[in-house]
């Protein structure tokens, strides 16, 4: 039977360049019930009107600080990332995740889209 399920077949390992001489995460690949959790977070959607009238006003509020979050915590398995006190970084922790260089969180953010990206691969397959 195919296995149609996510594991740690689907862990990857990425060395990272913006984190010299020897800073890698593991990724993982996201479930699809997770993934929809992430859609959720990523976007909310309102719509504001007056019932009398015909104009309706909608706004769109992206959280990208709650997608990296999100991300962060369910995607990195492992990773040999400190701090200044050589304290390993816990991605689970807004606050660690706030203190990661922006150049690092970009790469890794990068990583983790590429890696969940499956629109992407249904264009490879096709």
């Amino acid at each position: 039977m195919p296995v149609a399920t996510v594991g740690d077949f689907d862990n990857t390992r990425h060395e990272l360049k913006t984190a010299p001489p020897d800073g890698y995460v593991v990724i993982r690949r996201l479930s699809y019930g997770e993934s929809l959790r992430r859609e959720a977070l990523s976007t909310n959607f309102t719509v504001d009107g007056n019932s009398n009238a015909k104009d309706f006003v909608g706004n769109v509020k992206i959280d990208q600080e709650a997608v990296a979050q999100f991300d962060f915590e369910h995607c990195i398995v492992e990773h040999n990332l400190t701090d200044k006190n050589e304290k390993l970084l816990n991605f689970k922790n807004p606050a660690d995740l706030a203190k990661l260089d922006r150049r690092v969180g970009k790469e890794i953010g990068d990583l983790i889209d590429d890696m969940n990206n499956f629109e992407e691969d249904e264009e490879v397959k096709n």
